[in-house]
């Protein structure tokens, strides 16, 4: 039976999975399976790329920007209304063709009021120059205009990735009607579910600037948060050591976090996952300032490959 598989944000995949990838695309003979991934291009400007043989079959499909009409066609989507060609115009030059660009900038003249309806289409109401450069200026002023309960659930999801579990911020947040919270934010397009017990930021860029936002004393705090919470909802997940590390470390606790962090290499070594144990264990280097430890992180690195 054919099977269709989708694979999301491959520019996020790590060494150990596109190894794993590239050994199953290419032994693929006689296997009625087809693979769609998508991806963003890497911070270098190239591509992502799987390894594979001559005979594998593949073709790229590059998504351009957006020209003026299909700009158009989201901006009044979103808008539920038509749009006059002047706020088009200025939507596409701010924008330039971005999809999550062009969701933003129309929700922020919506929830600031600044078009009004003339009778046949939208039209702005003010001078286009108060509105802000900048999608990041956007995205701020959209997060300022938030409630007080959905901007702290942003700030503290925010600490978390892209991607976060509802079980951690539940944690972190108790006491908080978190699913209520998390609906609102669906709906100011913020976030989207992926599975019922995990959710993903509509963009990089928006967990980005939430997380920018705050003071460093504030992350210190939520990052220690974090750490605490991934320790008591996942005290018996082995998967999840290296991101209690990480967020220990990112709270100034490097004793803990040298703790998980060498858990974490002792984890993916013991299930081959070798390059991720060598991340680990450097970063487990890193943070000693013992010659002794050092010196037995530098073994246990020296035994992965």
């Amino acid at each position: 039976k054919p099977v269709l598989i989708i694979l999301e944000d491959l520019h996020w995949f790590d060494e150990d999975s596109k190894i794993i990838l590239s050994k199953i695309l290419n032994n693929l003979n006689g296997f009625p399976l087809f693979f769609i991934a998508s991806s963003r291009y890497k911070d270098d400007g190239t591509k992502p790329v799987i390894p594979l043989k001559g005979d594998v079959s593949w073709d790229d499909l590059e998504l351009k920007p957006l020209n003026t009409e299909e700009t158009k066609i989201i901006a009044e989507d979103i808008m539920n209304f038509k749009i006059s060609d002047e706020i088009n115009s200025f939507i596409f030059e701010r924008c330039q063709g971005n999809p999550f660009f062009i969701e933003q900038f129309c929700s922020y003249l919506l929830e600031n009021q600044l078009i009004e309806f003339n009778g046949d289409c939208l039209i702005f109401r003010e001078k286009t120059s108060e509105i802000p450069e900048g999608i990041t200026n956007i995205i701020i002023s959209r997060i300022d205009r938030l409630s007080a309960k959905v901007k702290a659930l942003l700030h503290t999801a925010s600490i978390l990735g892209l991607e976060f579990d509802i079980k951690i911020i539940s944690n972190m947040l108790k006491g908080t009607d978190v699913e209520n919270i998390l609906h609102s934010g669906q709906k100011e397009m913020l976030w989207h579910p992926i599975t019922k017990l995990k959710y993903i930021f509509q963009h990089a860029i928006l967990r980005e600037t939430a997380y920018q936002m705050q003071l460093r004393k504030r992350l210190i705090e939520l990052h220690k948060l974090a750490a605490e919470s991934m320790v008591s909802v996942y005290k018996n997940f082995p998967e999840s050591y290296g991101d209690i590390a990480y967020h220990f470390e990112q709270a100034e606790m490097n004793t803990l976090a040298k703790k998980y962090y060498k858990e974490a290499f002792e984890f993916c070594k013991s299930n081959f996952r070798n390059e991720a144990a060598k991340k680990f264990g450097e970063k487990h280097l890193n943070l000693s300032d013992d010659t002794e430890e050092k010196s037995r992180i530098l073994f246990n690195l020296g035994t992965l490959f």
